[in-house]
C-alpha cells in the first residue's frame, strides 16, 4: 500500500476530533472520504500533508513514516499535492505563473517545458497570460490542479474541490480530473460531503461520523451492502420499512415479503428496519402491487416519484423519464430487491 494510516487519533484543544481510524490507498489509486461537515474528514487530510499530528497511530507514505506520536515530517518535505475547496490561486500572477510556482527547482528550460505541458494538457493555453479574476470556476480549477500536479507530487490531496461550482459543472470536472489522474497513474485522496463527487471519483471510499470511519469499501459495496444503520441512511436516498423475520429466510413487510439469506442471527419474529431504495421499485404494467404518485421530480432521463398504497408508508421510486405518470395516478409496479439491507430495531 503506497498511502497507509493506521489507527490515528487527534485532538483540538483536548477533544478527540479523529478517533482509531485506519485505511491505505494502493499506489496510482483514487479514493474519497465522504461524511458530512464536521465529521473530521478534512482534519484526517490535514493530517497526511503534515498540517496537523496526532496523537496516537501511524501515517506513511511510500513505506516512508511521515506522522506518529513521536514523529512529524514538515508539510513541504513530504512531497505533496493539494487542492483547495476556493483554488487558493495568487491573484497577482498568471495562468502560467501559477502554475510555475512549485517547479522552482526546476531548470528554467524544464520549468518552461513542464508548464507549457499543462497549459495544453488542461486546455489552458489562450488562457496563460490571464489572471485567476478573469478565469471562469472551471478553468481555476484546472489552473490549481495543474499547479498541484506540475512538481510530479507523491501524492495528491484535495479539499472539496469541486464544490463551488454549479452542478453540471462539477460533474464534467469530476470525469475529467478523474481520467487525468488515472492517465497520470496518481494516488489521490479526495474529501467531500456530496455522495456524487465521491461515487464518480472514488475506487474506494470511507464513510465518516463524528471523527470515526464507518466503513472503508467500494462505491458498490458501500451502496449495496453498508455496514450499518448510519452508512445505509446517509449514502444514497431510500425509505426504512418496518418489519419481521418469518421463518429462516423471509423478511416480511407491509409492501412485500423479500428473501434474506442472512438471518442466522435473527430468531422468528425479530422486528427490522429494511431499507428501500428508488431503484429497488420497478415500474411494471403487469406488477402485482398499485401505489398511488403522491408527488413526481423530473431529472431528465429519469423522474423520482413518491408513491404509497393506501395508509401506507410513502417510498421513493426512480422510473424512465419517458413513463410520465401525473399526481393521482395509481401506478402498477413489482419490488425487486437484489440487496436487501436490514437492521435490528
Amino acid at each position: 500500500m503506497f498511502l497507509k494510516v493506521q489507527n490515528i487519533s487527534c485532538k483540538y484543544n483536548a477533544e478527540p476530533v479523529v478517533r482509531d481510524l485506519s485505511f491505505s490507498i494502493e499506489k496510482g489509486e483514487q479514493a474519497c472520504l465522504l461524511g458530512p461537515s464536521g465529521c473530521g474528514k478534512t482534519t484526517v487530510l490535514r493530517v497526511i500533508a503534515g498540517f496537523q499530528k496526532i496523537s496516537e497511530g501511524i501515517v506513511s507514505i511510500g513505506g516512508d513514516e511521515k506522522s506518529s506520536e513521536k514523529h512529524h515530517v514538515a508539510p513541504e518535505k513530504r512531497k505533496l499535492g493539494m487542492v483547495f475547496q476556493d483554488h487558493a490561486l495568487f491573484p497577482h500572477m498568471s495562468v502560467e505563473q501559477n502554475i510555475a510556482v512549485g517547479l522552482n527547482s526546476f531548470a528554467p528550460e524544464n520549468r518552461t517545458i513542464r508548464v507549457n505541458e499543462f497549459l495544453e494538457r488542461m486546455g489552458l493555453l489562450s488562457e496563460r497570460n490571464k489572471f485567476p479574476h478573469e478565469l471562469s470556476g472551471g478553468q481555476a480549477q484546472r489552473v490549481a490542479l495543474a499547479r498541484s500536479l506540475a512538481p510530479s507530487p507523491q501524492l495528491l490531496l484535495m479539499d472539496e474541490p469541486f464544490s463551488s461550482l454549479d452542478s453540471d459543472l462539477r460533474e464534467r470536472m469530476n470525469a475529467e480530473v478523474s481520467e487525468l489522474l488515472r492517465e497520470q497513474k496518481m494516488t489521490a485522496l479526495m474529501v467531500t460531503h456530496d455522495q456524487n463527487d465521491a461515487f464518480a471519483f472514488g475506487k474506494e471510499l470511507g464513510v465518516m461520523r463524528e471523527g470515526i470511519l464507518e466503513q472503508w469499501a467500494s462505491p458498490h459495496e458501500i451502496y449495496h451492502q453498508p455496514k450499518n444503520r448510519f452508512v445505509a441512511d446517509f449514502i444514497g436516498s431510500g425509505v426504512f420499512l418496518s418489519g419481521y423475520v418469518k421463518g429462516s429466510d423471509n423478511i416480511v413487510t407491509d409492501y412485500t415479503e423479500l428473501t434474506f439469506l442472512n438471518l442466522e442471527n435473527w430468531c422468528d419474529g425479530t422486528k427490522l428496519d429494511v431499507l428501500i431504495r428508488p431503484d429497488d421499485i420497478v415500474f411494471d404494467p403487469n406488477g402485482d402491487k398499485y401505489l398511488k404518485v403522491l408527488s413526481k421530480s423530473f431529472q431528465g432521463s429519469q423522474t423520482l416519484y413518491k408513491l404509497s398504497k393506501e395508509k401506507g408508508e410513502p417510498l421513493l421510486a426512480l422510473f424512465p423519464s419517458h413513463d410520465n405518470f401525473l399526481v393521482g395516478d395509481i401506478v402498477p409496479v413489482r419490488f425487486k430487491v437484489d440487496h436487501v439491507v436490514a437492521y435490528r430495531v
